[in-house]
């Protein structure tokens, strides 16, 4: 994936922009990126998400305005993260240890761009430390709204480290 930047706008190179004209041609092209998503087993989890995954959608409406048609757009930015993991407790070895490192490093790296815009610094904000948070610059600036969901397993076993990543 390489990753461009153009006036100010960050962007996938050769990434494809498909128009839609209804909900339902948006969930074909949703679930057709969905099955793209590599997951695997390891053994906190047999359908691991070994990828993270960020969907676009850019809404434009057109309105009439005594003085002609105004453009009014959007965009909402979805990112579906993959979990940290404990290698310790994954006892992953191999490819899945190498995805996990990425993983944790790109999670790590998401974390303190969040954490220099909380705290009001202006004088640097590391978005280029991973290609995530690099892809994410336009929507982690500080006219972006953020909305953060978090899905925690209800195991007791995996109460203090649900507890760390919040």
């Amino acid at each position: 994936m390489t990753i461009r930047e153009e006036q100010g706008e960050v962007y996938i190179h050769d990434l494809v922009e498909v128009p839609v004209a209804n909900l339902d041609q948006a969930l074909t092209l949703i679930n057709a990126g969905l099955n793209q998503r590599v997951i695997a087993s390891q053994n906190m989890n047999e359908t691991s998400s070994r990828s993270h995954t960020v969907l676009y959608i850019d809404v434009e409406q057109q309105k009439q305005t005594r003085d002609g048609t105004q453009i009014i757009q959007g965009r909402l930015v979805l990112a579906d993260l993959a979990g940290s993991e404990r290698v310790r407790r994954t006892t992953s070895t191999g490819i899945r240890l190498d995805e996990a490192k990425h993983i944790n490093a790109s999670l790590s790296a998401l974390g303190n761009v969040i954490s220099s815009l909380a705290s009001g610094s202006t004088q640097y904000i590391p978005y280029r430390s991973s290609k995530l948070t690099r892809v994410l610059t336009n929507s982690l600036n500080y006219q972006a709204k953020i909305a953060v969901m978090c899905t925690i397993g209800p195991s007791s076993s995996n109460y203090n480290e649900t507890l760390s990543s919040l």
